[in-house]
Formats: structure tokens, C-alpha cells, sequence
């Protein structure tokens, strides 16, 4: 990931930040055989000069974060289209009935095609494992129950708002506060989502919050 080196440094008294977008392959090369680190414009670190770890593996250790930093930002475009293209097939299949299906309602005119933002649509992680409900014999008053509920959240939040709604106030019998999106002030993204359910009992009102990271695909 590409790395902002004027952000504020003051919550480390050691660092070592690298722009993998600043690196030519010629320079890793160089770093690699020549050292000299504290004259490469794509390496800001707190110490300067001697003070620099110079060794061959530190050297390699950098050289192979760059690359690998080059990877995710050469992929990180296409991949979130392909994980599209993998949950719309997945999702084809699934409301159609399976493969053979697809071919039959195609030619009858009864092809039914996915909506993201529909109830019944699944993300990849949700294709993996169906299910929506807890189990019947997890009952409000066991122990199990509310571990059992945060992992079904966890799970569940990958999906779409729709779905959520739907999960929360048909199968868990809960009142939906909503699903929302946190930016990241440093990304400048919302690269988190968070899902808040709301479980009213006689004896106490409990809050169920899930927070969904970074996507599979």
C-alpha cells in the first residue's frame, strides 16, 4: 500500500515507511547490492546515516515489502471486479437452481438475475455458509447464545444492507438499527462497515455491533 510520508509520525519513536510507488525496479537493484539507504527517496525512516540497519538482510527484507507492496497496488483494481463477477455467478446459480437450470430458464424465458442490493443476494463469504438462523436449541437464556449470535454477525456482515434487515428482523427477531460505512481518515476511505442490531429482552437491552473489514475478493 502506497504510504502518505507527511502524515503525522509522533505516535512512534521508531519507523520505517516505504513508497513502493517512488521505487523503480533499477533501484531495488541498487538497494539491494549497494545499500546506501538513507539517500533512497522512496525510504523515510527515524534514523539517518550509520544509524540505518544496512545489513544484507534488512537490505532483502525491504526490497521484497516493496514488491510485494507492488503486487497488491497492480491487483488492486482488477481484483474487486473479479470478486464481483465471482459473487454474480455464485448468486446465478444459487436462484436458479443450480447449473443445468440456468440453460433451462434461460431458453423458457425464466432466467432470474442477481440484484446486489436485493435480500437474497449473497456475498462470497455468505456463499460459503448459508445459513441465517441460529440454531434452534441455542436458546436467549444459555450461555452459548450471545457467542453463538456474534459469530453468525460476524459472518452476516459481509452481506448487503437488504439482506441484513431482513436477517436481523426475520430470523433473529431483533430490531435493525442500521449498517453503515466508517471512513478511514488516513485512507481517506470507508474501508469498514459496521452492522448494529439491537436485542430487547424484559430484563436488559443488548446492542449487537459487528464490524466487516477487508472483503475476500
Amino acid at each position: 500500500m502506497a504510504t502518505d510520508c507527511n502524515c503525522n509520525k509522533g505516535f512512534a519513536d521508531s519507523y520505517m515507511l516505504l513508497k513502493p510507488e517512488d521505487a523503480s525496479f533499477f533501484d531495488l537493484f541498487r538497494v539491494l547490492f549497494k545499500g546506501n539507504l538513507s539517500q533512497r527517496n522512496f525510504v523515510e525512516s527515524h534514523a539517518d546515516g550509520d544509524a540505518l540497519d544496512e545489513s544484507l538482510g534488512h537490505r532483502w527484507l525491504i526490497v521484497i515489502s516493496i514488491l510485494a507492496q507492488k503486487l497488491l497496488q497492480l491487483v488492486a483494481k482488477p481484483l474487486p471486479l473479479f470478486g464481483s463477477c465471482v459473487e454474480f455467478l455464485l448468486n446465478l446459480v444459487a436462484l436458479n437452481g443450480g447449473g443445468f437450470s440456468i440453460v433451462l430458464n434461460f431458453l423458457g424465458g425464466k432466467l432470474v438475475l442477481p440484484n446486489p442490493e436485493s435480500e437474497n443476494y449473497l456475498s462470497f463469504i455468505g456463499n460459503l455458509d448459508i445459513r441465517a438462523k441460529l440454531e434452534d436449541a441455542v436458546q436467549r437464556e444459555d450461555s452459548k447464545y450471545y457467542p453463538a449470535l456474534s459469530m453468525m454477525a460476524s459472518k452476516a456482515c459481509y452481506n448487503n444492507a437488504a439482506y441484513l434487515k431482513t436477517t436481523v428482523e426475520d430470523y433473529w427477531k431483533m430490531e435493525f438499527v442500521g449498517f453503515y460505512n466508517c471512513l478511514n481518515e488516513y485512507q481517506g476511505k470507508t474501508t469498514t462497515q459496521v452492522l448494529i442490531a439491537l436485542d430487547k429482552h424484559e430484563d436488559r437491552h443488548t446492542y449487537v455491533v459487528a464490524f466487516r473489514g477487508n472483503r475476500s475478493l
